[in-house]
C-alpha cells in the first residue's frame, strides 16, 4: 500500500510538472502574440484573470476571462476527466481523441489517454488503462470564490475476479484554477 501512495504521490508530482509546463507555453505564447482589440470589445469582456464555475447535468465549465479554459467531466463513464484544455486563442492543449472522434492527424492509440486525469494501478487492480476499474464522483462541491472544484469519488474495483464491483478505496480531489496577466493555470 505505501509503495501504491509513493508511486501516486510521484504521479501526481509529474502531472504538476506538466501542468506547470504548459502554463508557461501559454504565457510565451501570450507574449508573443497579442491581440489587438478596440475599447468598446475589451469592455464588454470578462477581466482577463476572472475565473468562473458554471455546473451542469455533467460538466462544470471553467472560464477564465469570459472564454473556456476547461471542462471537468465528473459524469465521464470512466474517471473523471479534464477535456478540453483550451490556450489562447482557444488551441486545444490537449488531443482530442478518443473523447472526440474525426479529428484530422489524430492517432488512434492509448485509448486511456483522455485529456488531464489522475489514475493508476492500486493494489493490483488497473485503473490507469481502465482494464480493472472505474472512478465514480459521487459528491462534488464548486468553491467559486477560492476558484476550487472539489469532487469525492469512488474507486470502483469492475473486473470479474476478485470483488467485482466493491469500492476499493474513496479520495477527494481539489482542483484550483487560476490566472495572471500572462498565464491560467490549474493545480
Amino acid at each position: 500500500m505505501c509503495q501504491n501512495f509513493i508511486f501516486l504521490v510521484s504521479r501526481y508530482a509529474i502531472t504538476t510538472a506538466t501542468i506547470l509546463l504548459v502554463s508557461a507555453f501559454v504565457a510565451s505564447v501570450q507574449a508573443q502574440s497579442p491581440q489587438a482589440q478596440s475599447p468598446q470589445a475589451q469592455q464588454s469582456q470578462s477581466p482577463p484573470n476572472k475565473v468562473s464555475l458554471t455546473q451542469t447535468d455533467k460538466t462544470v465549465d471553467v472560464n477564465i476571462g469570459g472564454e473556456l479554459f476547461t471542462q471537468f467531466h465528473h459524469q465521464h463513464d470512466i474517471k473523471p476527466i479534464l477535456y478540453p484544455i483550451l490556450g489562447p486563442g482557444q488551441i486545444s492543449m490537449t488531443r482530442n481523441w478518443p473523447i472526440k472522434d474525426g479529428v484530422a492527424g489524430e492517432a488512434h492509440d492509448h485509448p486511456h489517454h483522455k485529456s488531464l486525469w489522475f489514475s493508476h494501478e492500486i493494489n493490483g487492480i488497473d485503473f490507469w488503462t481502465e482494464r480493472g476499474g472505474v472512478v465514480k464522483v459521487t459528491e462534488l462541491k464548486l468553491v467559486p470564490d477560492q476558484n476550487q472544484i472539489v469532487a469525492k469519488s469512488a474507486w470502483i474495483h469492475h473486473a470479474k475476479k476478485p470483488n467485482p464491483g466493491k469500492t476499493i478505496f474513496t479520495d477527494t480531489t481539489t482542483w484550483k484554477f487560476g490566472a495572471d496577466e500572462n498565464s491560467r493555470a490549474q493545480a
